[in-house]
């Protein structure tokens, strides 16, 4: 009998189901790494061509298509995959990929709002599901700087998403939970509270530097007991030294000077999306 040559991979895959697992896998195992892989993105595309309903493989290729800086695209990928039906992990993809885009967008206020309808539509299909609820609490604080730090409301809601988040325990190894929570508070001047959160952040991981934010909390915390014992013109005079709006908006609160004061956004961008 004439011995057969081995079987080739490409051989053993001879059916149209199996060719998608493949693509499929071999793509989501080369886009495990950070950054952006090419290759990984032919193998998922290759997936979703060869099967347009395998809405797994559209996540993938959009978070895949998101490291390349192709948001546009990445975008597409997720209403795809969700017109296939109803994911929160592909919303809450979506919500963060919204605000992500927000940033370099005229219609900023726009893509705010849907990051946050999308971060809703999580919640409701799955209400005890902790990051749903982080991703909502991190678009409410998003759409609180976005529209210019001044609706308090979007804090209140932000921390009740947090709170809600943090009654799932696999949340509660999430540092970034306690930092972003702590920011809202600081913004609704509830020191004790934000002290509390950035601690607990830190504790969690120091590479937050969450540390840093209690100390300015400290500091702003001293000036202001320091102004109130000091005649009204030293007052305005450390007014004219501090270095935040944040801080100036504070002396003013609880000096009663009616000064009108900017304030001056401490955050770079949208740093706890």
């Amino acid at each position: 009998r004439t011995e057969q040559p081995p079987t080739t991979q490409s051989e053993q895959r001879k059916s149209p189901e199996e060719r998608v697992i493949y693509e499929f896998l071999m793509g989501k195992i080369l886009d495990v790494f950070p950054d952006y892989c090419k290759e990984a993105e032919e193998h998922l595309s290759k997936a979703v061509k060869l099967n347009p309903s395998l809405v797994d493989a559209w996540l993938c290729l959009g978070n895949c298509i998101w490291k390349k800086g192709n948001l546009a695209s990445a975008r597409n990928c997720f209403l795809l995959a969700l017109s296939k039906g109803t994911d929160k992990k592909i919303l809450c993809q979506l919500s963060m990929l919204e605000r992500s885009m927000a940033q370099s967008s005229e219609d900023q206020a726009l893509l705010v709002e849907e990051s946050i309808n999308h971060a809703k539509e999580a919640v409701m299909l799955d209400i005890k599901d902790g990051n749903s609820w982080y991703n909502l609490g991190n678009a409410y604080l998003t759409s609180f700087f976005a529209s210019g730090a001044w609706d308090k409301a979007r804090l209140h809601h932000s921390i009740k998403a947090y709170q809600n988040a943090e009654k799932d325990e696999t949340m509660k190894l999430n540092p970034d939970l306690y930092y972003n929570c702590a920011t809202a508070y600081k913004y609704l001047e509830n020191y004790e509270s934000a002290i509390r959160g950035f601690e607990a952040a830190a504790l969690k991981d120091p590479a937050l530097r969450a540390d840093i934010e209690v100390q300015k909390i400290i500091n702003l915390l001293d000036k202001l007991e320091n102004a109130m014992k000091v005649p009204s013109v030293t007052i305005v005079s450390a007014l004219a030294n501090c270095s935040t709006g944040h801080e100036l908006t504070e002396l003013s609160h609880w000096s009663h000077l009616s000064f009108s004061l900017d304030r001056v956004m401490l955050l770079n961008g949208y740093a706890y999306m």
